[in-house]
């Protein structure tokens, strides 16, 4: 990544069996454990992402409906000497 540029994460799902309900995304320096650069979200009136305040840094789920097949997450990188970036991830698949 480039300090404080805008990137596009895409995630896709090749598999109808495999359609999640749940994301949470958390951008992590692994030498300090803190959470790292912002999410940035689109103006669209049907998000289905957010930030909670209790999560800063943190993209998850909305709800529990079936998410689009792909989508593209912008994840504004931080500041120059951060560092490696690890995506810590949790997918959440099935019924409910």
């Amino acid at each position: 990544y480039h300090p404080g540029t805008v990137i596009s994460i895409f995630l896709t799902v090749t598999d109808y069996d495999w359609k999640y309900r749940g994301l949470l995304l958390q951008p992590q320096s692994p030498s300090t454990n803190l959470t790292v650069g912002d999410w940035e979200y689109p103006a669209a009136n049907s998000p289905i992402f957010w930030t909670p305040a209790q999560c800063a840094g943190r993209l998850l789920h909305l709800n529990a409906e079936l998410k689009p097949f792909k989508v593209d997450l912008k994840w504004a990188a931080p500041p120059a000497g951060t560092g490696p970036v690890a995506f810590r991830t949790l997918i959440k698949r099935g019924t409910q």
